[in-house]
């Protein structure tokens, strides 16, 4: 997203829900740039009648994953880093908000 609209990734938010592959859904209703939702701006966000072809956005970073894994064949890298990150966050008690899901 932050490369699409020229913007710091750190100031792009979204929501996934499932896991990081092809069964990913992405929650176009809470994508918001610093604040500002982009559904409110692009009512057909992620829609076929997104004339600005979002839903490439989600496909890259499905693609992606494919890609780590045919590649290295696994992709724990990814998680290692979240986990430390949020390790991290919490000893040096950074207050960072990280979204966190498990399956119950």
């Amino acid at each position: 997203m932050g490369e699409r609209l020229r913007v710091h990734p750190l100031s792009c938010h979204g929501w996934v829900l499932g896991e990081h592959g092809d069964l990913s859904v992405p929650v176009w209703s809470g994508v918001n740039v610093a604040g500002v939702s982009l559904k409110n701006l692009l009512p057909d966000l992620g829609t076929d009648a997104d004339k600005e072809h979002w839903k490439e956005v989600h496909k890259q970073v499905v693609d992606s994953a494919h890609e780590v894994i045919k590649l290295k064949g696994y992709t724990s890298w990814t998680i290692g880093l979240s986990v430390a990150d949020w390790a991290e966050s919490i000893i040096k008690n950074f207050r960072q908000v990280h979204p966190i899901s498990t399956m119950i």
